[in-house]
Protein backbone atom coordinates (compact mmCIF):
# COMPACT_ATOMS: atom_id res chain seq x y z
CA UNK A 1 0.00 0.00 0.00
CA UNK A 2 1.58 3.10 -1.09
CA UNK A 3 1.47 6.02 1.54
CA UNK A 4 0.56 8.59 -0.92
CA UNK A 5 -2.49 6.77 -2.14
CA UNK A 6 -4.74 7.31 1.01
CA UNK A 7 -7.52 4.14 1.42
CA UNK A 8 -10.92 5.07 2.88
CA UNK A 9 -14.35 4.17 2.95
CA UNK A 10 -15.81 5.13 -0.53
CA UNK A 11 -19.42 6.56 0.51
CA UNK A 12 -18.62 7.21 4.01
CA UNK A 13 -18.43 9.95 6.11
CA UNK A 14 -14.97 11.44 4.52
CA UNK A 15 -16.92 11.79 0.98
CA UNK A 16 -20.08 13.27 2.91
CA UNK A 17 -21.43 16.19 1.01
CA UNK A 18 -24.88 16.57 2.15
CA UNK A 19 -26.21 19.45 5.10
CA UNK A 20 -23.32 21.91 3.57
CA UNK A 21 -24.49 25.47 2.54
CA UNK A 22 -21.71 26.35 -0.08
CA UNK A 23 -21.95 29.52 -2.36
CA UNK A 24 -20.82 29.81 -6.34
CA UNK A 25 -17.02 29.96 -5.09
CA UNK A 26 -17.10 27.12 -2.89
CA UNK A 27 -19.07 25.19 -5.32
CA UNK A 28 -16.24 25.89 -8.03
CA UNK A 29 -13.58 24.68 -5.61
CA UNK A 30 -15.55 21.52 -4.97
CA UNK A 31 -15.54 20.44 -7.95
CA UNK A 32 -12.28 21.50 -8.65
CA UNK A 33 -10.76 19.34 -5.65
CA UNK A 34 -12.72 16.81 -6.58
CA UNK A 35 -11.73 17.18 -10.45
CA UNK A 36 -8.16 16.74 -8.63
CA UNK A 37 -8.39 13.54 -6.39
CA UNK A 38 -10.49 11.79 -8.96
CA UNK A 39 -8.39 12.23 -12.05
CA UNK A 40 -5.07 12.18 -9.98
CA UNK A 41 -4.29 15.73 -11.43
CA UNK A 42 -0.95 17.53 -9.82
CA UNK A 43 -1.59 18.79 -6.34
CA UNK A 44 -0.81 22.35 -6.98
CA UNK A 45 -3.64 22.68 -9.26
CA UNK A 46 -6.25 22.04 -6.23
CA UNK A 47 -4.03 22.53 -3.58
CA UNK A 48 -5.32 26.09 -2.79
CA UNK A 49 -9.23 25.36 -3.45
CA UNK A 50 -9.38 22.31 -0.79
CA UNK A 51 -7.16 24.92 1.62
CA UNK A 52 -10.15 27.37 0.95
CA UNK A 53 -12.89 24.91 1.41
CA UNK A 54 -11.19 24.05 4.75
CA UNK A 55 -10.66 27.11 6.49
CA UNK A 56 -14.20 28.33 4.86
CA UNK A 57 -15.89 25.31 6.73
CA UNK A 58 -13.32 23.93 9.30
CA UNK A 59 -15.82 21.67 10.48
CA UNK A 60 -16.57 19.76 7.31
CA UNK A 61 -14.66 16.36 7.24
CA UNK A 62 -14.81 16.25 3.18
CA UNK A 63 -12.69 19.47 3.00
CA UNK A 64 -10.23 18.63 5.44
CA UNK A 65 -9.32 15.24 4.35
CA UNK A 66 -8.62 16.48 1.17
CA UNK A 67 -6.85 19.03 2.47
CA UNK A 68 -4.36 16.54 3.65
CA UNK A 69 -4.32 14.26 0.29
CA UNK A 70 -3.34 17.41 -1.01
CA UNK A 71 -0.25 17.93 1.70
CA UNK A 72 0.67 14.16 1.07
CA UNK A 73 1.04 14.76 -2.61
CA UNK A 74 3.33 18.15 -2.05
CA UNK A 75 5.95 16.23 0.16
CA UNK A 76 4.47 17.64 3.31
CA UNK A 77 3.85 14.09 5.10
CA UNK A 78 3.73 16.09 8.72
CA UNK A 79 0.94 18.13 7.69
CA UNK A 80 -1.01 15.55 6.11
CA UNK A 81 -0.62 13.73 9.24
CA UNK A 82 -2.03 16.68 11.13
CA UNK A 83 -5.33 17.47 8.89
CA UNK A 84 -6.52 13.74 8.70
CA UNK A 85 -5.98 13.29 12.42
CA UNK A 86 -8.66 16.71 12.19
CA UNK A 87 -10.35 15.05 9.79
CA UNK A 88 -11.07 12.26 12.33
CA UNK A 89 -12.01 14.30 15.27
CA UNK A 90 -15.22 15.67 13.02
CA UNK A 91 -16.83 11.98 12.07
CA UNK A 92 -18.49 10.83 14.77
CA UNK A 93 -17.71 6.53 13.94
CA UNK A 94 -14.33 5.06 13.19
CA UNK A 95 -13.31 4.31 9.23
CA UNK A 96 -11.72 1.28 9.73
CA UNK A 97 -10.59 1.46 6.18
CA UNK A 98 -8.61 4.60 6.51
CA UNK A 99 -7.58 3.25 10.30
CA UNK A 100 -5.36 0.95 8.51
CA UNK A 101 -4.10 3.18 6.15
CA UNK A 102 -3.44 6.09 8.76
CA UNK A 103 -1.58 3.56 10.68
CA UNK A 104 0.97 2.82 7.64
CA UNK A 105 1.11 6.43 7.10
CA UNK A 106 2.62 7.26 11.01
CA UNK A 107 4.82 4.31 10.67
CA UNK A 108 6.24 5.94 7.18
CA UNK A 109 6.43 9.64 9.15
CA UNK A 110 8.85 7.97 12.11
CA UNK A 111 10.84 5.58 9.65
CA UNK A 112 11.54 9.08 7.65
CA UNK A 113 12.28 11.02 10.46
CA UNK A 114 14.93 8.29 11.73
CA UNK A 115 16.57 7.86 8.49
CA UNK A 116 16.32 11.91 8.73
CA UNK A 117 18.70 11.77 12.49
CA UNK A 118 20.72 8.69 10.78
CA UNK A 119 21.47 10.83 7.56
CA UNK A 120 22.37 13.84 10.71
CA UNK A 121 24.77 12.20 12.38
CA UNK A 122 25.99 9.51 9.25
CA UNK A 123 25.93 11.55 5.85
CA UNK A 124 24.73 8.54 3.43
CA UNK A 125 27.12 7.56 0.31
CA UNK A 126 30.35 8.09 2.67
CA UNK A 127 29.67 11.93 3.28
CA UNK A 128 31.69 13.56 5.28
CA UNK A 129 30.16 16.59 7.85
CA UNK A 130 32.63 19.03 7.60
CA UNK A 131 30.84 21.41 9.24
CA UNK A 132 29.08 20.55 12.49
CA UNK A 133 26.10 21.86 14.06
CA UNK A 134 26.87 24.52 16.93
CA UNK A 135 24.81 26.88 18.82
CA UNK A 136 25.27 30.37 17.95
CA UNK A 137 28.16 32.35 19.22
CA UNK A 138 29.24 35.41 20.05
CA UNK A 139 30.97 38.35 18.20
CA UNK A 140 34.41 37.70 20.02
CA UNK A 141 34.24 34.51 19.55
CA UNK A 142 35.30 34.95 16.17
CA UNK A 143 38.30 36.26 14.88
CA UNK A 144 37.84 39.37 12.30
CA UNK A 145 39.28 42.21 11.47
CA UNK A 146 38.27 45.96 9.61
CA UNK A 147 37.43 45.82 6.21
CA UNK A 148 40.05 47.19 3.61
CA UNK A 149 37.68 48.05 0.79
CA UNK A 150 35.23 50.59 2.40
CA UNK A 151 36.66 53.86 1.19
CA UNK A 152 35.99 52.49 -2.24
CA UNK A 153 32.85 51.04 -1.58
CA UNK A 154 31.33 53.81 -0.11
CA UNK A 155 32.64 56.65 -2.36
CA UNK A 156 30.99 53.86 -5.35
CA UNK A 157 27.42 53.95 -3.55
CA UNK A 158 27.94 57.90 -2.25
CA UNK A 159 28.86 58.73 -6.72
CA UNK A 160 25.93 56.33 -7.71
CA UNK A 161 23.31 58.56 -5.21
CA UNK A 162 24.54 61.57 -6.54
CA UNK A 163 24.36 60.73 -10.01
CA UNK A 164 20.58 59.13 -10.24
CA UNK A 165 19.26 60.58 -7.05
CA UNK A 166 19.30 59.08 -3.28
CA UNK A 167 15.69 57.22 -4.14
CA UNK A 168 16.17 56.11 -7.80
CA UNK A 169 19.26 54.56 -6.67
CA UNK A 170 18.01 52.73 -3.59
CA UNK A 171 14.47 51.76 -6.19
CA UNK A 172 17.49 50.29 -8.50
CA UNK A 173 19.74 49.01 -6.45
CA UNK A 174 16.52 46.91 -4.44
CA UNK A 175 15.36 45.43 -8.08
CA UNK A 176 19.52 44.23 -8.43
CA UNK A 177 19.35 42.37 -5.43
CA UNK A 178 15.97 41.20 -5.56
CA UNK A 179 16.88 39.85 -9.00
CA UNK A 180 20.41 38.73 -8.49
CA UNK A 181 19.47 36.85 -4.52
CA UNK A 182 17.17 34.96 -6.21
CA UNK A 183 18.91 33.67 -9.63
CA UNK A 184 21.82 32.93 -6.22
CA UNK A 185 19.80 30.15 -4.93
CA UNK A 186 18.70 28.60 -8.20
CA UNK A 187 14.95 30.13 -8.02
CA UNK A 188 15.61 31.42 -11.65
CA UNK A 189 18.35 32.37 -14.11
CA UNK A 190 16.93 35.86 -16.76
CA UNK A 191 18.94 36.03 -20.04
CA UNK A 192 19.36 38.73 -22.43
CA UNK A 193 18.31 42.35 -21.36
CA UNK A 194 16.87 41.34 -18.27
CA UNK A 195 18.61 42.42 -15.70
CA UNK A 196 19.08 46.14 -16.95
CA UNK A 197 15.66 46.32 -17.44
CA UNK A 198 13.95 45.02 -14.37
CA UNK A 199 16.52 47.36 -12.77
CA UNK A 200 15.41 50.69 -15.17
CA UNK A 201 11.76 49.72 -15.08
CA UNK A 202 10.97 47.69 -12.50
CA UNK A 203 9.01 44.17 -11.64
CA UNK A 204 6.73 43.68 -14.61
CA UNK A 205 6.57 40.89 -17.12
CA UNK A 206 7.55 43.14 -20.76
CA UNK A 207 10.71 44.12 -18.86
CA UNK A 208 12.12 40.47 -18.79
CA UNK A 209 13.29 39.44 -21.88
CA UNK A 210 14.14 36.18 -21.48
CA UNK A 211 13.68 33.16 -18.44
CA UNK A 212 16.34 30.44 -18.78
CA UNK A 213 15.09 28.68 -16.08
CA UNK A 214 11.86 29.36 -13.39
CA UNK A 215 8.64 27.61 -11.72
CA UNK A 216 6.14 26.49 -14.48
CA UNK A 217 3.89 29.40 -15.49
CA UNK A 218 6.77 31.65 -17.50
CA UNK A 219 7.43 34.74 -16.52
CA UNK A 220 4.53 36.06 -14.08
CA UNK A 221 5.31 33.88 -11.74
CA UNK A 222 8.54 35.10 -11.73
CA UNK A 223 7.42 38.91 -11.45
CA UNK A 224 5.62 37.57 -8.52
CA UNK A 225 8.86 36.28 -6.68
CA UNK A 226 10.59 39.21 -7.35
CA UNK A 227 7.86 41.58 -5.39
CA UNK A 228 7.71 39.40 -2.69
CA UNK A 229 11.22 40.05 -2.44
CA UNK A 230 10.55 43.55 -2.39
CA UNK A 231 7.79 43.48 0.53
CA UNK A 232 9.99 41.71 2.47
CA UNK A 233 12.74 44.07 2.08
CA UNK A 234 10.31 47.12 2.49
CA UNK A 235 9.23 45.81 5.56
CA UNK A 236 12.64 45.24 6.71
CA UNK A 237 13.55 49.01 6.21
CA UNK A 238 10.47 50.66 7.26
CA UNK A 239 9.79 48.70 10.64
CA UNK A 240 13.34 46.74 11.46
CA UNK A 241 15.90 49.27 10.59
CA UNK A 242 14.38 52.20 12.22
CA UNK A 243 14.89 49.95 15.92
CA UNK A 244 18.07 48.78 14.86
CA UNK A 245 16.53 45.20 16.26
CA UNK A 246 14.39 42.29 15.12
CA UNK A 247 12.20 39.73 17.05
CA UNK A 248 10.90 36.50 16.01
CA UNK A 249 7.55 37.42 14.95
CA UNK A 250 9.60 39.99 12.78
CA UNK A 251 11.59 37.04 11.07
CA UNK A 252 8.06 34.87 10.97
CA UNK A 253 6.29 37.74 8.72
CA UNK A 254 9.35 38.45 6.53
CA UNK A 255 9.41 34.85 5.63
CA UNK A 256 5.66 35.05 4.72
CA UNK A 257 6.37 38.15 2.91
CA UNK A 258 9.41 36.73 0.99
CA UNK A 259 7.72 33.43 -0.11
CA UNK A 260 3.95 34.42 -0.67
CA UNK A 261 4.32 33.60 -4.03
CA UNK A 262 6.46 30.62 -3.29
CA UNK A 263 4.03 28.49 -1.38
CA UNK A 264 4.34 25.63 -3.61
CA UNK A 265 8.33 24.85 -4.75
CA UNK A 266 9.22 23.08 -7.82
CA UNK A 267 12.32 20.65 -7.49
CA UNK A 268 13.53 20.51 -11.18
CA UNK A 269 14.31 16.84 -12.40
CA UNK A 270 15.91 15.93 -15.88
CA UNK A 271 13.33 12.64 -16.44
CA UNK A 272 10.15 13.98 -14.53
CA UNK A 273 9.81 17.47 -15.08
CA UNK A 274 9.76 19.80 -12.04
CA UNK A 275 7.98 17.68 -9.08
CA UNK A 276 6.02 20.31 -6.58
CA UNK A 277 6.50 20.45 -3.09
CA UNK A 278 4.70 22.53 -0.28
CA UNK A 279 6.80 25.46 1.30
CA UNK A 280 5.72 25.87 4.87
CA UNK A 281 5.54 29.83 4.74
CA UNK A 282 6.23 32.15 8.24
CA UNK A 283 6.49 28.71 10.19
CA UNK A 284 10.25 27.00 11.35
CA UNK A 285 10.54 23.87 9.75
CA UNK A 286 9.50 20.47 11.40
CA UNK A 287 12.52 17.91 9.23
CA UNK A 288 16.14 17.78 10.08
CA UNK A 289 18.28 18.87 7.35
CA UNK A 290 21.94 19.04 5.90
CA UNK A 291 23.34 20.35 2.93
CA UNK A 292 26.08 19.12 0.16
CA UNK A 293 29.17 22.13 -0.22
CA UNK A 294 30.19 20.58 -3.16
CA UNK A 295 29.90 22.45 -6.24
CA UNK A 296 27.24 21.32 -8.49
CA UNK A 297 30.30 20.31 -11.21
CA UNK A 298 32.28 18.46 -8.28
CA UNK A 299 33.31 14.50 -9.45
CA UNK A 300 30.64 11.88 -8.76
CA UNK A 301 33.06 9.63 -7.03
CA UNK A 302 33.56 12.64 -4.45
CA UNK A 303 32.08 11.89 -1.31
CA UNK A 304 29.48 14.65 -0.15
CA UNK A 305 30.75 17.40 2.17
CA UNK A 306 28.00 17.40 4.44
CA UNK A 307 27.31 21.03 6.87
CA UNK A 308 24.49 20.39 9.49
CA UNK A 309 21.93 22.75 10.43
CA UNK A 310 19.74 23.05 13.81
CA UNK A 311 17.64 20.47 14.87
CA UNK A 312 14.38 21.52 14.45
CA UNK A 313 12.94 20.64 17.54
CA UNK A 314 15.48 23.47 18.84
CA UNK A 315 15.03 26.15 16.27
CA UNK A 316 13.00 28.44 17.98
CA UNK A 317 15.31 28.33 21.01
CA UNK A 318 18.33 29.25 19.24
CA UNK A 319 16.87 32.26 17.19
CA UNK A 320 15.90 33.86 20.23
CA UNK A 321 19.18 33.00 21.85
CA UNK A 322 20.82 34.62 18.91
CA UNK A 323 18.58 37.53 18.33
CA UNK A 324 19.37 38.49 21.90
CA UNK A 325 22.62 38.30 21.05
CA UNK A 326 22.92 40.63 18.03
CA UNK A 327 20.00 43.08 19.57
CA UNK A 328 22.67 43.61 22.69
CA UNK A 329 25.73 43.87 20.42
CA UNK A 330 24.12 46.40 18.10
CA UNK A 331 23.25 48.56 20.96
CA UNK A 332 26.90 48.53 22.14
CA UNK A 333 27.94 49.96 19.15
CA UNK A 334 27.22 53.03 17.25
CA UNK A 335 28.00 52.54 13.38
CA UNK A 336 29.08 56.19 11.98
CA UNK A 337 28.99 56.56 8.23
CA UNK A 338 31.48 54.31 6.53
CA UNK A 339 32.43 52.41 9.40
CA UNK A 340 34.42 49.04 9.07
CA UNK A 341 32.83 47.24 11.53
CA UNK A 342 29.42 47.02 9.95
CA UNK A 343 30.97 44.14 7.41
CA UNK A 344 32.51 42.00 10.43
CA UNK A 345 28.88 42.55 12.28
CA UNK A 346 26.98 41.38 8.47
CA UNK A 347 29.14 38.76 8.49
CA UNK A 348 28.62 37.34 12.21
CA UNK A 349 24.66 37.48 12.08
CA UNK A 350 24.66 36.24 8.69
CA UNK A 351 26.73 32.87 9.73
CA UNK A 352 24.62 32.27 12.95
CA UNK A 353 21.38 33.08 11.00
CA UNK A 354 22.45 30.62 8.57
CA UNK A 355 23.77 27.56 10.07
CA UNK A 356 20.37 27.83 12.23
CA UNK A 357 18.53 27.41 8.88
CA UNK A 358 15.03 28.21 10.39
CA UNK A 359 12.90 27.38 7.12
CA UNK A 360 12.09 25.15 4.50
CA UNK A 361 12.84 27.15 1.62
CA UNK A 362 14.06 31.00 1.38
CA UNK A 363 16.69 30.93 4.22
CA UNK A 364 19.56 32.42 2.19
CA UNK A 365 17.49 35.70 0.85
CA UNK A 366 16.14 35.94 4.04
CA UNK A 367 19.52 35.80 5.94
CA UNK A 368 21.22 38.32 3.73
CA UNK A 369 18.14 40.60 4.12
CA UNK A 370 18.46 40.25 7.70
CA UNK A 371 22.32 40.41 8.33
CA UNK A 372 22.78 43.85 5.85
CA UNK A 373 21.26 45.53 9.71
CA UNK A 374 24.66 46.79 10.25
CA UNK A 375 26.00 47.86 6.86
CA UNK A 376 22.53 49.99 6.15
CA UNK A 377 23.29 51.21 9.27
CA UNK A 378 26.83 52.43 8.28
CA UNK A 379 25.28 54.08 5.30
CA UNK A 380 26.38 50.60 2.79
CA UNK A 381 23.59 49.27 0.66
CA UNK A 382 22.30 45.64 1.63
CA UNK A 383 24.09 43.00 1.15
CA UNK A 384 24.06 41.67 -2.96
CA UNK A 385 26.21 38.29 -4.07
CA UNK A 386 26.53 37.93 -7.36
CA UNK A 387 25.87 34.13 -8.49
CA UNK A 388 29.50 34.04 -10.22
CA UNK A 389 30.87 34.53 -6.55
CA UNK A 390 28.45 31.27 -5.02
CA UNK A 391 31.12 29.20 -4.22
CA UNK A 392 33.52 31.51 -2.73
CA UNK A 393 30.31 32.28 -0.64
CA UNK A 394 29.80 29.42 1.02
CA UNK A 395 33.54 28.56 1.29
CA UNK A 396 33.17 31.84 3.80
CA UNK A 397 30.28 30.47 5.51
CA UNK A 398 32.44 27.31 5.86
CA UNK A 399 35.54 29.65 7.18
CA UNK A 400 33.20 31.06 9.62
CA UNK A 401 32.62 27.91 11.30
CA UNK A 402 36.15 27.94 12.17
CA UNK A 403 35.70 31.44 13.89
CA UNK A 404 36.90 32.93 11.11
CA UNK A 405 34.79 36.19 9.37
CA UNK A 406 35.43 36.96 5.98
CA UNK A 407 33.78 40.14 4.62
CA UNK A 408 35.58 40.82 1.50
CA UNK A 409 33.23 38.78 -0.73
CA UNK A 410 30.14 40.84 -0.27
CA UNK A 411 32.36 44.53 -0.73
CA UNK A 412 33.76 43.45 -4.00
CA UNK A 413 30.04 41.84 -4.85
CA UNK A 414 28.10 45.26 -4.14
CA UNK A 415 30.86 47.40 -5.82
CA UNK A 416 29.99 46.11 -8.61
CA UNK A 417 26.48 46.05 -8.42
CA UNK A 418 26.48 49.46 -8.30
CA UNK A 419 27.71 49.60 -11.95
CA UNK A 420 25.35 46.84 -12.77
CA UNK A 421 21.96 48.50 -11.65
CA UNK A 422 23.48 52.28 -13.63
CA UNK A 423 22.39 50.08 -16.95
Amino acid sequence: MSIFRPRWTAGGPFDDTSNVHLNNQQMHDLAKVDDGVEGHHSPETWFFAAERLSSALPTWPWAKFRLAQAHILLEDLDGAVEHFQEAQKLISNADATFEEYFALLKAAVEEENLKAELAWSHPEDDGVIVQHWHPPRDFDAFRHQPSLSVKELLQEWDSYKQELGPDVAAQRYTRLVAVQSSELEDVFALGGESLGRIVRVGFFGHAIDRALKGPPGGIEPIVEILRDFKRCLNYFLESVLPASSISQDDIRFMHRELMKSSRIGFVHTDDDGPIPYLNTIGDYRRRLVIADMNPEDANEDEPPRIVQFARHQEIESHVQTFLEMMGERLSEITLGTGDPAAFALAAWIHYNLAVIHPFTDGNGRLVRIVSSLPLLKAGFPPINIRRYLKTDYLEALHKASCHNLVPEFPELSMIEGCYDSRS
